[in-house]
């Protein structure tokens, strides 16, 4: 997990090739981090994603989604949604 409090995208714009697996914060409020941090990925390799609501652990999807769909689902989050993670992994 990559917790640096924002900085996250400056983390992944840092790699220079992909890594199996990762995942990192994302809040509504700060959307556009989130999504600098999918098209980082996107770059690297071909990932798929999954959510999670707060530390839970538990995925808000039944299955791994695309790029596309990633970027949705943290575009359509509503500004009163509570953190939660991404994660990505390699397809």
């Amino acid at each position: 997990k990559i917790d640096v409090e924002g900085y996250e995208a400056t983390v992944l714009h840092g790699l220079s090739r992909p890594l199996a697996a990762l995942s990192f914060e994302v809040l509504p409020a700060s959307r556009s981090r989130a999504l600098a941090c999918i098209d980082r990925l996107a770059a690297l390799g071909t990932y798929v994603f999954r959510s999670s609501v707060q530390e839970t652990l538990v995925f808000t999807e039944p299955d791994w989604v695309d790029v596309e769909a990633a970027r949705a689902h943290v575009r359509a989050l509503p500004d009163d949604a509570r953190s939660g993670d991404l994660y990505a992994r390699l397809a």
